[in-house]
């Protein structure tokens, strides 16, 4: 595209982008997207400062507008959008996507310009909103364009600390929602992740949580199954000791890198089915069950301000499936803490009532073999697994009171 055309381009775009994020309900907008003017009290989008740089002012336009397509297109959201708006809404959002393209490929045919960390962001930018849209595939390209800007730069070691979480963080929550594997390897992501963020000496280990006893935990092919699940043990164990101290402690900015490694090392966890016996297949399902509660709450954790639901809808029917072959009873006696653990984490992510009570039903089930009657004495059962008080502990105690319903043996607290 031309300098000439792509000026026009987004002379026709600015003209009507404006008009449009008024006319949007502020709840389809991002937090940080608008603010007030002060002296008139009207809306006015932080792209307006930005209208110097063609490149930025895409990029925020894109995130934006991505969230507004994404919560408008959700079910039973409020308020409804016209055929009209969405119509209008998906053909601005395409024209600024069609602009920070052109202008990200001008930008790339002078080689200095990988250093220029408006163009990697917003190839980032352009991997999320392709995430938001359920088109990973799609997003999983500009990923790798971003891993080739990365290598050219040096590796991973290179970029900022802005960059480097915001790739990782996208290049997680794109491989979760696709099923594949992330772009960039564990030992890639691991090294630069140690290098800003070592990890201290006295971090916790498997025997000091509820997966010691998990003999499926323990095999060869296990391994970064087990990494991942003990590192996200390790995090969400350092947090809570840390929301004593400070709520703003290192220990939760360091939260996103850390958890984030645990994503990867969870998504190269994957399980194959097992067909040689029944007794390995339990296994296999055991350990795809682990894998999935341990992404789905590094997703709880680190995608807190990107919309997520169609990421939590895809994993808990993936959970559900593996849960679907597995019979309570048959559980090793060990595992049972362990089940327990993943089927609040399914309750917590369930879209329907429907879902929720599939894993209602285990809660109750479980909590028998266990003699466990009180809230309590569950919360120091799930506590010996990756758990995180401040999110986990309200919500939790109201799956609690629900699947007591379901049994009317347990005691409601």
């Amino acid at each position: 595209m031309s300098p000439e055309a792509l000026e026009q381009l987004s002379a026709g775009m600015d003209s009507d982008a404006h008009e449009l994020l008024e006319s949007l309900p502020a709840s389809w907008l991002s937090h940080d997207s608008t603010e007030k003017h002060k002296t008139t009290g009207t809306s006015a989008t932080k792209c307006d400062a930005m209208s110097s740089d063609p490149l930025a002012l895409s990029i925020n336009m894109i995130s934006t507008l991505s969230r507004a397509a994404f919560i408008s297109q959700k079910p039973g959201s409020s308020p409804t959008a016209s055929s009209e708006e969405q119509s209008l809404l998906q053909r601005t959002l395409y024209l600024y996507k069609l602009s920070a393209i052109a202008i990200i490929r001008q930008k790339l045919s002078d080689a200095s310009s990988i250093n220029d960390p408006n163009v990697f962001q917003g190839i980032i930018t352009l991997a999320g909103c392709e995430f938001m849209a359920g088109s990973p595939a799609e997003g999983r390209l500009h990923l790798e364009a971003c891993l080739e800007i990365a290598r050219a730069r040096g590796g991973l070691d290179t970029l900022l600390n802005s960059e480097l979480e915001s790739l990782s963080l996208t290049d997680f929550s794109t491989a979760a929602l696709s099923g594949n594997l992330p772009i960039v390897s564990v030992g890639e992501i691991e090294a630069a992740i140690q290098a800003r963020r070592p990890k201290p000496r006295n971090s916790a280990s498997l025997v000091e949580s509820g997966f010691s006893k998990l003999q499926c935990l323990l095999t060869k092919q296990a391994l970064q199954l087990r990494e991942g699940l003990i590192n996200l043990f390790y995090t969400t164990t350092e947090i809570n000791q840390a929301a004593s101290r400070s709520p703003k402690s290192q220990e939760y900015k360091d939260f996103h890198l850390r958890g984030l490694l645990a994503g990867y090392q969870l998504c190269h966890g994957q399980q194959p089915d097992a067909k040689n016996s029944s007794a390995n297949a339990m296994e296999a399902r055991l350990c795809e069950s682990l894998r999935i509660a341990g992404t789905l709450l590094v997703a709880i954790a680190c995608l807190k301000e990107i919309p997520r639901e169609h990421l939590f809808e895809r994993l808990t029917e993936d959970l559900m499936l593996r849960m679907q072959h597995i019979t309570a009873s048959y559980l090793p006696r060990p595992a049972i803490p362990a089940m327990l653990w993943v089927c609040f984490i399914g309750a917590y992510c369930a879209s329907t009532s429907a879902k929720q009570a599939f894993f209602l039903q285990y809660i109750s089930q479980l909590a028998s073999f266990l003699d466990l009657e009180k809230w309590k004495y569950v919360r120091e059962q799930l506590r010996r697994f990756p758990y995180l008080d401040s999110v986990f502990n309200a919500p939790f105690d109201e799956i609690w009171n629900s699947a007591a319903f379901w049994s009317g043996s347990m005691e409601w607290e």
